[in-house]
């Protein structure tokens, strides 16, 4: 994540709007905490997040119910982008 986030950042980009995370494991993979509050600061509740394994999709869900009552911009008094 943080070499997308850096990327993506160098070109212009100011939010994320959806997500895919691929895994080779059996079992489905969430973000994890440090990839969740980079999302938090960059996404909004209802950005998508799409979790797949080589099968192809294996459920959706969205920021906001993958981090509720994230730390994020708006906590800081600056609205996100």
């Amino acid at each position: 994540m943080r070499g997308s986030e850096r990327h993506r950042r160098a070109a212009g980009d100011r939010r994320i709007v959806e997500v895919l995370i691929l895994t080779e494991g059996k079992e489905t993979c969430a973000p994890c905490g440090r990839c969740r509050q980079q999302l938090a600061e960059f996404a909004r509740p209802d950005a998508r997040i799409h979790l797949c394994g080589p099968e192809g999709l294996r459920a959706t869900t969205t920021l906001g119910e993958l981090l509720p009552l994230a730390f994020g911009p708006d906590a800081l008094g600056h609205p996100k982008p």
